[in-house]
């Protein structure tokens, strides 16, 4: 990565992201330890009496937030030496706000879901999907590193591994700094699988579990070494597959990035917004395509994918939806894509879950909507 502008606005995000990680630990001792300590005191030492373990209990806490520490100051270091910052004055950063101190707590929780065993309920249930289309309609797997996938909204990158490992050329997506120096340490970092321990209930309050001891439950990560696995598909291909040059990652708004021109756009966001037009033979869009404009994203998929290219998507269509501005149905969605260059290939729908957590009281399900479509047209 090259090296920032210390003035510059986006030196500030980086360093800003990079500090809610390095200093998550006292953000964490500030939230959860302080204040169950301030509230066991003001209890009568007759109430204290009935609630023996509640110390003890506190004392696990912080081992657990000790341990998660150990974790997000390395990952905060190490990932500010690939982004050109100086990573021995982690002091001298950009002050981190409380926003991006909840989202290094859903990181963990992202960790959980994408790079654990306990994740993999959840994720197989789209990955099976997304695999049985694109093997079906590409079954040559040699061949595969010819074919352009782009992942928007790639997170954690989970997806963008496991396709890669398929032996496609995939390129993620993502404009958030946490989701992209995570998935980048996990990438770079973890030479064995089962090496990281993070603690990522903490901030549960204990009324959602039917044991306490559910709450400093570790979780284990990777649970698989993308270094690894690389190094052994390089063995078992013996280089056929380029496997370590299939991947690339974008940063930045998937709409500025691969959208159509605006008459506002420079030069360069032009050139590269060219440079993006049809390039890719599939789309895969996961948990994404309700989390912005999504008539913008549509557009946007059809610019970037070539005519007779394939998007394929799983996620639901609901809740976000109305923070932008436009309701639609099931039904009108369906039109709206159909009115934007595509033709329906399979649709179907699914109950799923998102961070859903077996220990946990309560349940959290949705209804996801899976279809793949054929790109029949150009809109310009």
């Amino acid at each position: 990565m090259n090296t920032h502008n210390d003035d510059g606005e986006e030196y500030k995000t980086i360093t800003s992201t990079l500090s809610s990680f390095y200093n998550f630990y006292n953000y964490q001792i500030n939230k959860l330890i302080k204040p169950r300590i301030s509230k066991f005191e003001i209890l009568s030492n007759q109430d204290k009496q009935l609630l023996l373990w509640y110390q003890k209990h506190t004392e696990y806490i912080q081992q657990c937030i000790m341990i998660n520490k150990d974790f997000t100051e390395k990952l905060a270091v190490e990932v500010s030496t690939e982004w050109g910052v100086d990573s021995k004055t982690p002091h001298s950063w950009s002050e981190p706000t409380i926003e991006q101190f909840e989202m290094t707590q859903l990181i963990l929780l992202q960790l959980t879901r994408e790079w654990s065993e306990e994740g993999l309920k959840e994720r197989k249930n789209s990955h099976n999907l997304i695999m049985n289309q694109l093997n079906s309609k590409f079954p040559n797997y040699i061949d595969r590193q010819n074919k352009k996938i782009l992942v928007p909204g790639c997170g954690l990158g989970r997806l963008v591994f496991e396709l890669i490992c398929q032996g496609f050329n995939t390129e993620g997506n993502d404009n958030n700094y946490h989701m992209l120096f995570t998935f980048s340490y996990i990438l770079k970092n973890c030479d064995l699988p089962f090496e990281i321990s993070i603690f990522p209930f903490l901030d549960n309050s204990l009324t959602n579990f039917s044991k306490r001891q559910f709450q400093i439950r570790p979780i284990i990560l990777p649970d698989i070494s993308p270094i690894q696995k690389l190094n052994e598909l390089n063995l078992e291909r013996k280089g056929k597959i380029p496997y370590n040059d299939l991947i690339s990652i974008t940063a930045g708004s998937f709409i500025d990035l691969y959208g159509t021109f605006n008459v506002t756009d420079p030069k360069e966001i032009k050139d590269l917004k060219s440079s993006n037009k049809n390039k890719f033979d599939v789309v895969v869009t996961e948990f994404f395509l309700n989390t912005g404009n999504m008539i913008e994203y549509i557009k946007t998929i059809n610019n970037t994918l070539a005519v007779g290219g394939i998007w394929i998507n799983y996620g639901p269509i609901t809740e976000e939806n109305n923070k932008y501005g436009i309701d639609l149905t099931k039904e009108d969605l369906s039109e709206l894509i159909t009115n934007l260059g595509f033709k329906f290939l399979e649709k179907n729908d699914f109950e799923d879950s998102y961070f859903n957590n077996d220990n946990s009281l309560i349940e959290n399900k949705q209804i996801c909507e899976f279809w793949s479509c054929e790109k029949i047209n150009d809109l310009t």
